[in-house]
């Protein structure tokens, strides 16, 4: 038969290893501590997250601004260029009255039938484009004007924007906006190469 003190030959030792190993536990001081360091944990974690977040966000809208006022430019300027002539603002009655924020031209181009009349103005933060369909008189009436196309929006100024007829150019000067960008200038000059009329 075997002997029980031959195996556990400490059994007293035993037992109280395993009384101490059952009062073993968490102290109120590391519990606060272990919340403490996971709570610090979560938190950076959540910063760097809403960071690249952000980030990824500015980078997006800064490309689009990026592409729109590239594009408004290059549009405005192909139908500068393609005009037979670029009329003072001033020479169309009631234009300036009408659309206060324009850009102080009207391009004339020549169509199959007569002659049709462009221009731009600034309105609720974008830039709009207006035809007149005009044969019969040198001037298009004020009224003749339409479409209101959009070209590009987030614009908040125009503001340096002007045609020195003297010196043959039209300056464009815009300042785009958004939600998490500052403001973007888009500036160029463009020679007339047309006849002008102011």
């Amino acid at each position: 038969m075997l002997d029980l003190k031959q195996i556990c030959p400490n059994q007293k030792r035993s037992k109280k290893n395993f009384i101490l190993l059952e009062n073993k536990g968490f102290t109120l001081i590391e519990l606060l501590l272990g919340v403490s360091i996971s709570g610090i944990l979560v938190l950076s974690l959540y910063f760097i997250f809403n960071y690249s977040v952000k980030t990824s966000k500015i980078g997006e809208e800064k490309e689009e601004f990026l592409l729109n006022g590239r594009y408004a430019i290059e549009y405005m300027k192909r139908e500068i260029r393609n005009g037979e002539e670029i009329i003072s603002s001033d020479k169309i009655n009631g234009f300036n009255k009408k659309y206060k924020n324009n850009f102080g031209f009207v391009i004339k181009v020549k169509r199959d039938q007569g002659y049709k009349y462009v221009s731009y103005y600034l309105e609720k933060g974008s830039i709009r484009r207006i035809v007149s369909i005009n044969t019969a008189s040198k001037y298009p009436y004020i009224g003749s004007f339409e479409g209101h196309n959009r070209i590009v929006g987030n614009i908040s100024s125009i503001e340096g924007s002007r045609v020195d007829f003297k010196n043959n150019k039209i300056v464009l000067n815009f300042l785009m906006n958004g939600e998490w960008n500052n403001n973007m200038e888009f500036k160029t000059e463009i020679f007339m190469r047309c006849p002008t009329d102011y």
